[in-house]
């Protein structure tokens, strides 16, 4: 159990207390120190006034070891797992007006960013409804839902008009517009896959007829060449031996007498006679 929820936890700074805090009582729970935090009124009879205090210093080593440097100052000195609590919770979770209209600003000026999950973004919307709530402030959940709907992009107007016309008897929840985004976002997802795919199917069935055209082309090319070639060798005519089909250098009849050819005895021959005559 210590590998797998303590592996989940993040050391606490000043900003995620709302995330911390379950998550820290959860691993309490599961290491059987969640009682010194409800402080002496859940300390079991059975147990001695030592054994209590050993459970109070357990909780407390395990609280500190997950508090960031910069906050640990304000509990390295308590060694009671109730008060050490109360001091965290004072840091982050005060009830003025001042800490409502924050957070009620963040909420207003939050806006969906494009490109980004709108399940992440439905998250952070929730983070902020969680402080809220801790400040003894409830919203309505038709409330939150309007907020959550209104801080969407225009590119999702669609989608938020078919979230309204459908709504049950015409009343909006956060857990109806979740699922709703949860349907939509896979159904993007999916389209987005599938459009990829094609595209990618599509440019190698392109490239494949353009190839295959290409080599097509060459072919014919290539074989006109080759014929046009022939055509041109067989009219051809040699000059030694009178046959069509080649030329004289590449005659097989063709004779040599002491390394000269027929043409060059026929010269030395005529003028041989000439000088004779």
């Amino acid at each position: 159990l210590e590998y797998s929820v303590g592996n989940a936890m993040m050391k606490l700074n000043n900003s995620n207390w709302v995330i911390w805090k379950p998550r820290m009582e959860d691993y309490l729970y599961c290491e059987d120190l969640h009682k010194p935090i409800e402080g002496d009124e859940a300390r079991p009879k059975e147990i001695s006034d030592e054994e209590w205090y050993v459970l109070n210093r357990r909780a407390v080593a395990k609280i500190r070891q997950w508090v960031d440097h910069s906050l640990f100052n304000y509990v390295a000195l308590e060694t009671n797992a109730r008060e050490l609590w109360l001091i965290l919770e004072s840091l982050f979770e005060k009830k003025t007006v001042a800490v409502k209209v924050s957070l009620i600003k963040s909420l207003m000026n939050m806006k969906y960013e494009k490109g980004m999950s709108t399940i992440k973004h439905m998250n952070n919307f929730q983070g902020l409804f969680n402080q809220l709530c801790a400040t003894d402030w409830v919203l309505d959940d038709e409330v939150k839902a309007l907020m959550f709907l209104s801080s969407l992009s225009n590119e999702w107007e669609t989608f938020v008009s078919s979230v309204c016309d459908s709504a049950p008897n015409g009343v909006l929840s956060m857990g109806f517009v979740r699922d709703k985004l949860f349907e939509e976002e896979t159904r993007r997802k999916i389209a987005g896959l599938g459009l990829t795919r094609g595209s990618s199917s599509g440019d190698r069935n392109d490239g494949d007829r353009e190839n295959r055209g290409r080599s097509q082309n060459r072919g014919f090319r290539n074989q006109s060449r080759s014929r046009g070639r022939s055509q041109v060798k067989d009219r051809r005519r040699c000059y030694h031996c009178g046959k069509e089909g080649h030329i004289r250098r590449h005659c097989r009849k063709r004779s040599k007498i002491g390394g000269k050819d027929d043409s060059y005895l026929t010269c030395r021959t005529h003028i041989s006679i000439q000088n004779d005559l």
